[in-house]
């Protein structure tokens, strides 16, 4: 390409945010090297296909050795190609409607957090290996050295180093690996906490649901076909582990217990002007309580496109009439539209007439009837947690009354009765939930779960008796003595102890005691 006196400069710092300033996670890396060896075993024929060793990624990271290795066996790039290929940066020739990556820059990502960053390739048939090292460290000082004017292509080829390795005995099987070799303490320990990865991967890669953990993914894998969508799914290991999607059947509280079972799962096409632009699949758990994050990493609707997630977790917050409601959710969205399309760092969307109707069926449709649904589930959840504690006063009461502390049930008593009004309300917005016409089938179907699934509390319940305070004799004007105190209250507690075994209501048995009590005192 001829340059003329007019081509704009881009300078060097364009590298600073095609690396470090394009990721706000060190691990989104991940992805991006994870997306282009997606791309190349879509290239693959059916019958290379066969061979489920060339649709793998794996990803072994050594943390000893500071050292992470991403290798695909889908096609290589011949060496023939190999240095425009990797040194040309943003010359992509991939189709935005068919590849995941396609700007040509994704595979800078992990230049400025480690000190090499290193390519290696072998195509089908080739007795060579072909080898790029892109030197970090150098990198970093460049664009630290306020007197070096050099432009950004002269950076790259400062930095960077290739090398071909014949030995024309045999044939290399095909690949291509990233080598992220001396990763950097600073900014780059994230990438080498295994665990962490793992969990990073199974959330924003294009991995499979779990056939052990959540049996309703292949329900959900079965509607996306009958939808005429594509799942689209690839096989990815981390240091030898399978990685599959987080969703499970069973969902814990913030210490690990379980919290309930996932619900119904609900299917949605999203349409705008007769097209379709996305198709998603959404849960609202069966308990309809907010999932703490901590024990479930999966929660919220998440937003993909060629199952590649886009943004972070609570990218999709902002579009509910309550950002919280999201954490009550399970879910997916996959953008089907060619023309709705993540931006350079996949974080956000790209500015569209589509994407923009889509955000807005969003906000004013669909995910008004997840919240109203969410919002219900609560309400309904707080008078049934009412009801429990309605319930549990009144065990402690009997408790109490079986072992004769009476003076114990007095300071009882008030909690007894305010938790006695708060079950009262709560069981009539059960009942009226049960009955009442509700707009929407998804909320619909949320309140008969949670109505059916608390049945029992929908039983008659007796105020508590009014109960007076234990009488003082105010026949002298001096306290009572301690042993006479003593002497009451045992005497109450006896009294209290041999009507509740004669089976009487602890609070009559209660109210019983005092009457004879006063009897007594006034003998």
């Amino acid at each position: 390409m001829t340059i003329n006196d007019d081509t704009p400069v881009i300078g060097k710092h364009i590298l600073t945010t095609l690396t470090t300033g394009m990721y706000q996670d060190p691990r989104m890396i991940y992805r991006e090297y994870i997306q282009n060896s997606a791309d190349q075993i879509d290239t693959l024929s059916e019958d290379e296909l066969e061979d489920k060793l060339r649709q793998t990624i794996e990803i072994d990271i050594d943390e000893k050795k500071r050292m992470v290795t991403i290798t695909d066996r889908a096609t290589g790039i011949p060496r023939k190609i190999f240095k425009n290929r990797l040194l040309n940066v943003a010359d992509s020739h991939k189709d935005p409607s068919k590849n995941k990556g396609f700007r040509g820059i994704g595979r800078l990502a992990g230049l400025s957090y480690c000190q090499k960053l290193i390519f290696e390739s072998s195509a089908m048939g080739e007795t060579s290996v072909s080898r790029l090292e892109m030197d970090g460290s150098e990198m970093i000082r460049i664009l630290h050295d306020t007197s070096d004017r050099s432009l950004a292509g002269d950076v790259i080829k400062k930095i960077s180093k290739i090398t071909y390795k014949d030995d024309g005995e045999k044939d290399y099987n095909c690949w291509f690996k990233v080598i992220l070799e001396d990763v950097r303490t600073d900014v780059g320990s994230q990438l080498l906490d295994i665990d962490s990865v793992k969990e990073f991967i199974a959330q924003i890669a294009p991995v499979p649901f779990s056939n052990m953990n959540f049996k309703s993914g292949k329900y959900i894998a079965t509607e996306a076909r009958k939808a005429g969508v594509r799942l689209e799914e690839y096989t990815v290991r981390v240091n030898g582990v399978t990685i599959t999607k987080l969703y499970k059947d069973i969902l814990n509280d913030a210490h690990g217990r379980k919290l309930g079972s996932v619900g119904k799962v609900e299917y949605r096409s999203i349409e705008w002007r007769q097209k379709r632009l996305a198709w998603g699949w959404f849960i609202l758990p069966d308990k309809g309580i907010s999932l703490p994050s901590s024990t479930n990493p999966e929660r919220k609707i998440r937003l993909r496109k060629g199952n590649i997630q886009i943004g972070f977790e609570d990218y999709l917050d902002p579009y509910f009439p309550e950002a919280r409601s999201n954490g009550y959710m399970l879910g997916e969205i996959h953008l089907l539209s060619d023309k709705i399309l993540p931006n350079g760092d996949r974080n956000a969307l790209e500015v569209s007439e589509e994407a923009a109707a889509l955000t807005d069926c969003l906000r004013n449709k669909y995910f008004k009837d997840l919240w109203a649904a969410a919002h219900k589930a609560n309400e309904l959840n707080n008078a049934c947690k009412a009801i429990d504690d309605y319930q549990r006063k009144c065990e402690e009461i009997d408790k109490l009354a079986k072992e004769g502390a009476a003076e114990g049930i007095v300071v009882k008593r008030p909690e007894l009765e305010k938790a006695y009004e708060k079950a009262i309300a709560g069981q009539q917005k059960l009942k009226k939930a049960a009955t009442a016409p509700i707009k929407g089938e998804f909320v619909r179907g949320v309140v008969d779960v949670i109505v059916e699934g608390n049945g029992g509390k929908n039983v008659d319940m007796a105020k508590p008796k009014t109960v007076g305070k234990i009488p003082v004799d105010k026949s002298t004007k001096s306290e009572p003595s301690e042993k006479v105190k003593t002497t009451d209250t045992k005497l109450k507690n006896a009294i209290i102890k041999v009507l509740v075994a004669n089976g009487f209501e602890p609070m009559k048995a209660l109210d019983l005691a005092h009457e004879i009590n006063k009897e007594l005192s006034a003998t």
